[in-house]
């Protein structure tokens, strides 16, 4: 009796691991996928940072930062200062605000608690210029 106990707690285990790390593509944790998924759901020139809020809310933005008046080259953070820079390369339009949203991230079966971070770049006028996003850890 004590081994059908031990047999089914293991059996648990071993459906619970497969599950949790086993039934998703690798596609689904590329960044540039889920960047592409990001642009669907917030079109850049028509979706304005009050939609973005709005579909966040409660969540507020973890980190926030306008473009300082000498550029993003004065910016103090370096990793920042690189995903404008690539924003603006690959769209060539200019950034003018960023915000960064923190969420767990319901697609990782990697990290059941995983986390990831949606960046938001807009123009002058408030509108989404580009998203990307980015898992917690890289």
């Amino acid at each position: 009796m004590q081994r059908t106990g031990i047999s089914a707690i293991f059996a648990v285990v071993v459906v619970l691991a497969v599950v949790s790390t086993g039934c998703s593509s690798p596609g689904a944790y590329d960044p540039k996928v889920r960047r592409e998924q990001l642009l669907a759901i917030y079109p850049p020139g028509s979706t304005t940072r009050e939609d973005v809020k709005k579909k966040w809310s409660p969540v507020m933005p973890e980190f926030t930062t306008a473009r300082p008046a000498q550029g993003w080259a004065a910016l103090e953070y370096p990793s920042v200062r690189e995903r404008v820079a690539s924003s603006e390369r690959r769209t060539g339009k200019s950034v003018q605000l960023v915000d960064c949203y923190v969420s767990p991230d319901s697609r990782s079966s990697f990290d059941l608690w995983g986390l990831c971070y949606c960046w938001f770049y807009y123009d002058a006028a408030d509108k989404v210029v580009d998203v990307e996003w980015q898992y917690h850890t890289d």
